[in-house]
């Protein structure tokens, strides 16, 4: 009988909004850029890496929920392999009335039906925002939700991206540099700031 287990090479899963899944302002139009970007570098050094991306530009994590027991479940992740989480905004964008914790709690719940299947989650907190009349306190709601992470999220490594100061406060957003004129989206200086805060977090992990 031949024992000699079947290799199988490490996969990087992204999971998020258009924050990470977006193809434009960058050099690359037309084209995803965050996502493939982290993963081309990486793979550098981890031959073999696959990637699976599953950002979609408009998506909230209910809907992210929905999904979770197709999208990870024992035929599709293995132990070795990697998940990182750029959610949070759109469910309080989206849902006016949703408070801070229910957010996290649906954070939490995707965190714990993947932890079933792999340790290596990243979950990221959410950058600033500054919406014209935003008379639903996106940013101040997301403020909340981001503290709530720092001091409760289990079973997932923590990046803390909106302690940057790129990504801190909403005057922060008035940087055409890193942010888009919708003080939401990112330019490519933002996407690459991004890039450059979590890929020490995968490679550590990988």
């Amino acid at each position: 009988m031949n024992n000699v287990a079947t290799y199988r090479p490490k996969r990087l899963f992204f999971q998020g909004n258009s924050l990470i899944d977006t193809d434009v302002n960058h050099v690359v139009n037309n084209q995803k850029y965050t996502t493939f970007k982290i993963y081309t570098d990486i793979k550098g050094s981890y031959h073999g890496l696959c990637l699976f991306d599953y950002s979609i530009s408009g998506q909230n994590q209910e809907q992210i929920n929905t999904k979770m027991t197709t999208q990870f479940n024992s035929s599709t992740i293995n132990k070795g392999d990697v998940v990182l989480n750029m959610e949070g905004l759109n469910n309080l964008w989206a849902f006016p009335s949703k408070t801070a914790q229910q957010s996290f709690d649906q954070m939490q719940l995707w965190v714990n039906h993947v932890k079933q299947f792999t340790d290596k989650i990243l979950v990221c907190t959410v950058s600033a925002t500054t919406l014209s009349g935003d008379v639903n306190d996106v940013f101040g709601r997301s403020q909340t939700y981001n503290q709530l992470l720092r001091d409760n999220l289990v079973n997932a490594t923590l990046i803390d991206i909106a302690a940057d100061s790129v990504f801190a406060t909403q005057a922060a957003t008035n940087n055409t540099t890193y942010y888009d004129t919708d003080k939401v989206h990112w330019k490519q200086g933002g996407m690459d700031r991004f890039i450059t805060l979590v890929t020490p977090y995968i490679t550590a992990i990988l």
